[in-house]
């Protein structure tokens, strides 16, 4: 999952996640208040999206064809007040 440059003043983001064999994938973060939000199939296998996303440490998870919570790879994972896990990212 990255978060590419602000494309303007507003923050907005491309946020992509890498995962062909999925037939839904869901983004699931605080900067969109928890809820979770499909994002679209391209026809690489990358799933995309464009959100409001404010500088500074946001918490990410995904799900994966409806079923549990998953942290993008790669990226610092921490322990949710839930008893989950729950990845963190610093934008810029």
């Amino acid at each position: 999952l990255l978060t590419g440059p602000a494309y303007d003043s507003t923050n907005i983001r491309e946020v992509k996640v890498c995962a062909p064999g999925a037939r839904v994938v869901e983004l699931m973060a605080d900067f969109v208040d928890w809820l979770p939000v499909p994002l679209i199939r391209q026809p690489n296998g990358e799933w995309r999206g464009y959100y409001h996303i404010a500088p500074g440490l946001h918490r990410v998870n995904l799900r994966l064809d409806g079923v549990d919570l998953v942290a993008p790879l790669n990226w610092s994972v921490e322990k949710d007040e839930f008893l989950g896990s729950v990845a963190q990212v610093l934008v810029r």
